[in-house]
């Protein structure tokens, strides 16, 4: 029973041993031949808006390639700091089964060991050569033997990998997040309130975003902006304005106008009831003067909207909710109202800035950097352009003088 044990120690260190021999074999020849293997090639594209040159797509595969050769040699010397552990741990597994087995007993280890031994490097020749043939390499290169690598061991200058783990910075968390600067003294509930931060905003049960007003020659329906994507409404947002839009009367044609239908719809909902949802689910058996049920609509009901009424219309083409906004765009640009579109580029472009500050915000936070930067405005572009040309013109210069000078 003894034997057995030693025995499958031995065969798990000659077998890891093996294994190492093989990969720091390969890992070398790839270096010799200066190419990258196909688990270590690193393939990322520039996530950067505009077209790339072939200039910048080089100099980019070149950086990549670069990255991927040395850590093909960090894994080299890894494999070699491993293969002297193994190697030593195998020389004092031997020591031990001497003393504890007899001599005939040791034979018999040895001798299976060897074919062992044989038959793994026979096998790992044969992955070598078939890795070898996909990437076309010299296939010259064979297993390592043990002088090989205690050369490479006594060649290698780097580093040994340390066996601990960075740990993550525990970030201390303070005990007080509100510090009063003024005189007044404040009560543990505005202590609360001040710690949820500057995006906290207390939104009211029940809002009513619709009124119906009356102007002084027609009727409109107002619509106030509430909480938005752009405007959460607490502290940090005080200062922004919410939208005001007005929807008046059409005299013209009233059996389109909104403010008919608006009157319409509000007499058919529920007179006493309790659900402050704008849209409400229809009733199965409607009355007369009642044509709604006192809950919501679905949320997936409500997106088929749009698309129930083109077809019930028995309009060709695949409709959303998205197509109202599309078709309103393109009434406004068929009627050239250049100011509308002008307002909403602007605000487009506010929105765009507003969402790629949060974002990057966010990536300075994360990666503790001064969050002092901003997204870049258009003078801002135009002097590192000419700064860029500036450069790039001294290179010039700086190449013709040396040409000259050959």
């Amino acid at each position: 029973m003894e034997n057995k044990t030693y025995f499958n120690k031995l065969r798990s260190l000659t077998k890891k041993k093996i294994q190492l021999e093989h990969h720091a074999s390969n890992l070398k020849s790839y270096i010799d031949n200066n190419t990258i293997p196909k688990g270590l090639n690193i393939k990322l594209t520039p996530q950067t808006p505009g077209v790339k040159s072939s200039r910048f797509m080089k100099r980019w595969d070149d950086i990549l390639f670069n990255c991927s050769f040395r850590l093909l040699q960090l894994l080299l010397s890894f494999s070699i700091y491993g293969y002297k552990q193994i190697n030593s741990e195998l020389n004092e597994t031997y020591i031990k089964t001497s003393l504890s087995v007899t001599p005939e007993d040791m034979d018999v280890i040895q001798r299976r060991l060897t074919d062992i031994q044989r038959i793994e490097k026979q096998n790992f020749k044969a992955k070598q050569n078939k890795k070898f043939k996909r990437d076309r390499l010299n296939q010259q290169s064979s297993v390592f033997e043990e002088d090989q690598i205690l050369n490479l061991l006594k060649e290698s200058k780097s580093k040994q990998p340390r066996k601990r783990r960075f740990k993550k910075q525990k970030h201390t968390v303070q005990d007080k997040l509100v510090v009063n600067l003024s005189s007044i003294e404040l009560t543990t509930s505005e202590e609360k309130l001040l710690s949820k931060g500057l995006n906290f905003c207390p939104a009211p049960a029940t809002v009513n975003n619709l009124q119906l007003e009356t102007d002084v020659m027609r009727k409109y329906l107002e619509y106030t902006e509430d909480v938005s994507k752009t405007n959460c409404g607490g502290l940090e947002h005080r200062k922004i304005q919410s939208k005001v839009v007005r929807a008046y009367q059409n005299t013209d044609c009233p059996e389109r106008c909104i403010i008919n239908m608006y009157q319409k719809y509000m007499s058919l909902r529920p007179n006493e009831g309790k659900c402050q949802a704008f849209y409400l689910r229809s009733k199965k058996y409607p009355t007369s003067d009642e044509w709604y049920d006192d809950c919501p609509i679905g949320v997936h009901q409500l997106q088929k909207t749009v698309s129930d009424l083109c077809k019930g219309a028995q309009f060709s083409g695949n409709f959303t909710n998205h197509s109202l906004r599309a078709t309103a765009a393109t009434r406004l640009y068929a009627a050239e109202d250049m100011d509308v579109i002008q307002r909403r580029l602007t605000d487009i472009q506010r929105i765009e800035k507003q969402n790629f500050k949060a974002k990057q915000n966010k990536k300075f936070k994360r990666d503790h950097l001064n969050q002092q930067s901003s997204v870049f405005e258009e003078d801002q572009i135009l002097n590192l352009l000419k700064r860029v040309n500036q450069n790039n013109r001294g290179k010039d210069v700086l190449k013709t003088e040396t040409h000259s000078s050959r």
